[in-house]
């Protein structure tokens, strides 16, 4: 073959080539999605979504605050160092079960009040309203009851907590005990999903008015419970990730007749429940996982959760700066927000750690809304004065 021939050949070639990738790319980009369409119009899925609920209120999250002034570095650090490419692309959404209007509500939350060591002359509001609210002058615990919602909220200062339990008097099997008992004393432990869910036991002794947190039985005084719950093996998760919207302190006390005694048994209560109708039609796409990657490392995420390595299970969180969060965990749940919202909606999570600018480390939970956005309503901006 003479040298003008192949050069011929070559040129040819590589136009075949150029060609080639070119009808390749506009394939691809416009014969191939019209005709996956015409497939799937012509051949529908055996199971579609199923958006009975119409488009979606969209999720109110509760972000952690943290010190920031610039956005922190977000790295995957799985296991394989990959994405999960097991998660369904379609989630069941859930109806909640609104709370029954009652014209025994008063009473019931009175009745509750006196269960949990609250007198009649305890009571610091009116019964006109739909919030109650008693005060125990000898602790000051301080009881709330929504009659509305059944939101129960009683904190007593820890300062009253000092010198009243034996030193090694709890363990985490009789805290979790006492605590369902007290919830079932107030009509307050029946939901079939808290029935069937786990419990988070941390136990403390009281120092100087302060709980401190305790990993030895013999030094335990106090326990707190946290209560979780699922629906079809997935996680119901709350606006803290790390936090049950169902929380007892409880202690080993003598019950006394009076009042104060009655209340260090149980010297804080959270519950904040809505009861979820657990039978649905209502299927919903879920975003690929690849795409809420693609959102969480553009800050767009939610940090719901935040705990230093310093700080322990009764301190509160206090904002720290983050400056790397190392994703080692991704899955699916559901957000159970603490305020009234009409459904049960799927979220991405997002676990692992954080390091802060000083090398301070501690743990980390995000989330991104699962549901496609086509399926869920627009938030209106607010016009410009």
């Amino acid at each position: 073959m003479s040298l003008t021939t192949a050069a011929k050949t070559t040129k040819l070639a590589f136009v075949g080539i150029v060609v080639f990738i070119l009808v390749y790319f506009m394939g691809a980009f416009f014969l191939a999605p019209a005709a996956k369409n015409a497939w799937k119009a012509m051949f529908p899925p055996k199971n579609p979504p199923n958006p009975a609920f119409g488009l979606l209120e969209p999720i109110q999250f509760e972000p952690q605050k943290i010190l920031n002034t610039e956005s922190p570095k977000y790295t995957l650090f799985t296991s394989d160092g990959k994405l999960p490419a097991n998660l369904p692309q379609r989630m069941k959404v859930y109806k909640y079960i609104k709370t029954p209007f009652s014209y025994e509500a008063g009473k019931r939350a009175a009745r509750n009040a006196e269960t949990l060591g609250f007198s009649e002359d305890n009571l610091t509001t009116n019964l006109k309203g739909d919030v109650y609210t008693w005060v125990e002058p000898l602790t000051g615990a301080n009881l709330t009851i929504d009659t509305n919602t059944q939101e129960l909220n009683l904190r007593t200062p820890q300062t009253s907590l000092t010198g009243k339990y034996p030193e090694g008097s709890m363990d985490r099997t009789s805290a979790k005990a006492i605590a369902k008992n007290v919830l079932q004393n107030i009509g307050r432990f029946s939901d079939p999903l808290y029935l069937r869910g786990s419990q988070e036991v941390n136990l403390g002794s009281v120092e100087n008015g302060v709980i401190e947190y305790t990993s030895y039985a013999g030094e335990a005084e106090i326990g707190m419970v946290e209560f979780f719950r699922e629906i079809e093996d997935f996680p119901i998760v709350g606006p803290n990730h790390g936090r049950g919207l169902v929380r007892v302190y409880v202690g080993k006390k003598e019950v006394d007749r009076d009042a104060v005694g009655n209340v260090l048994i149980h010297p804080h209560i959270e519950y904040n429940v809505r009861e979820i109708q657990t039978q649905t039609r209502a299927t919903y796409p879920v975003i690929p996982v690849g795409t809420a990657w693609n959102q969480v490392i553009q800050d767009n995420a939610v940090i719901s959760y935040v705990k230093p390595n310093t700080q322990s299970p009764f301190q509160e969180y206090k904002p720290v700066e983050i400056a790397e969060i190392l994703v080692n965990d991704i899955s699916l749940a559901y957000y159970d927000d603490s305020e009234e919202q009409l459904y049960l909606q799927p979220v991405y999570v997002f676990e692992g750690n954080y390091i802060g600018p000083n090398n301070e480390k501690g743990s980390i939970s995000l989330y991104y809304p699962a549901v496609s956005g086509e399926y869920v309503k627009q938030v209106e901006s607010e016009p410009l004065e």
